[in-house]
C-alpha cells in the first residue's frame, strides 16, 4: 500500500502524537508499505502563531524509509494573540446554528500551510490511504480531507481528543467544535486511544461503527539505558524525585505541578522536581522567569 500521513509536526521533534505517527509509519515501511509524511517546519508548538520560535529548516528528508516533506507555516499579520482570539471566536460562533461552514473558513485563516495544499494539488503520486491527526490543529486536516474526498481515497483521522477534567469543558471545547465533529463524521474512520475517548465522540454524534479504539503502546527497549544514581550524582539530588516528562505548558499541567511543589516545599518536603521537555511554550518560559531562585534550584 501507498500511505499518506499528515501531521503538524514530525521527526526529529519528539512528542506524543509525533512519536505515535512515527512508530506507525516506520512499522508500515518495515512491513513493505510506502509511507509519505506531509508536515510543517514547526519545532515549537507556538511557531504556529508566533514568530521567533524554533523551526526545522530541512524541507525534505527520508528517515528509516519514511519520506518526509516539510512546508513553511504562514501566519496572519499581527501579534501572537491573534490566534487565540480567532480560536475563541470560533468556539463562540460555533454555538450558533448554521455556522459550521463559516467557522471552518475561520480555521483556515491562521495558521496556513499553502505549500502543503499546492503539493496536494500537483502531486502525481497515487495513495491507497490518507491518515491525519490532531483535530485541534485542524488547519491541515481541512484541505487534506477535501483533497482525499475528490480523489476517493479512504481517510482515517486520529483526533487525539483531550477530554480534560470531568465536567469541565475548558479544554475539550477546542477539540469538539461543530466543524471539527463534522470533519470526523466525514472521515472514513476515526481512531481513538481509549474507550472513554470513543464513548465521548459517539455521544457527540460520531457514528459508533466508524470509531476504532486502537490505543497507544510503549516499547520498553527504547527507554532502557538510564542511570538513576548517575543522574542524582550529576545534579546533586538526594531524597524523593517528582518527574514530569512532556511539553512544558499550561495545558499539560506543568505550571500547576510547579505550584503544587511550591506548596510541598513550604510544608517542609525535601522532594526535587525534575522536568524533561523536548519543547517549552512561551507561556511556560514567561512563568519560569517569575520564579524565585530557591524554587529553580530545587
Amino acid at each position: 500500500m501507498r500511505i499518506l500521513h499528515v501531521i503538524q509536526r514530525y521527526y526529529p521533534y519528539i512528542g506524543g502524537s509525533e512519536l505515535y505517527m512515527q512508530e506507525i509509519g516506520e512499522q508500515l515501511v518495515a512491513e513493505g508499505h510506502h509511507v509519505t509524511v506531509l508536515t510543517t517546519d514547526a519545532w515549537d508548538l507556538d511557531h504556529f502563531w508566533a514568530g521567533g520560535r524554533r523551526r526545522i529548516a530541512i524541507p525534505k528528508e527520508t528517515h528509516l524509509g519514511v519520506a518526509i516533506n516539510r512546508f513553511d507555516v504562514v501566519r496572519a499579520p499581527g501579534p501572537p494573540v491573534v490566534y487565540p482570539i480567532i480560536r475563541r471566536l470560533m468556539v463562540e460562533l460555533g454555538k450558533m446554528p448554521g455556522t459550521t461552514a463559516a467557522v471552518r473558513r475561520l480555521a483556515a485563516l491562521t495558521p496556513r500551510v499553502p505549500a502543503l495544499v499546492r503539493w496536494l494539488e500537483t502531486t502525481t503520486d497515487a495513495f491507497d490511504l490518507v491518515v491525519t491527526c490532531n483535530i485541534t490543529l485542524d488547519f491541515t486536516i481541512i484541505p487534506v480531507q477535501r483533497w482525499a474526498a475528490r480523489r476517493r481515497i479512504p481517510h482515517l483521522c486520529i483526533p487525539f481528543v483531550h477530554l480534560g477534567e470531568p465536567g469541565n469543558q475548558q479544554i475539550v471545547r477546542y477539540y469538539t467544535q461543530p466543524f471539527q465533529l463534522d470533519l470526523l463524521r466525514r472521515a472514513t474512520g476515526v481512531v481513538v486511544q481509549t474507550p472513554r475517548e470513543g464513548a465521548y465522540l459517539a455521544h457527540k454524534g460520531i457514528p459508533a461503527a466508524s470509531i476504532h479504539t486502537i490505543g497507544c503502546w510503549v516499547r520498553p527497549e527504547t527507554l532502557l539505558g538510564g542511570d538513576g544514581a548517575r543522574f542524582r550524582e550529576q545534579h546533586g539530588i538526594t531524597g524523593p524525585v517528582v518527574l514530569s516528562v512532556g511539553t512544558a505548558a499550561r495545558d499539560k499541567g506543568t505550571l500547576h505541578l510547579v505550584v503544587a511543589m511550591q506548596r510541598l516545599w513550604a510544608a517542609g518536603s525535601d522532594a526535587h522536581l525534575v522536568l524533561i521537555a523536548a519543547t517549552t511554550l512561551a507561556q511556560f518560559e514567561q512563568f519560569w522567569e517569575t520564579l524565585d531562585a530557591d524554587t529553580v534550584q530545587r
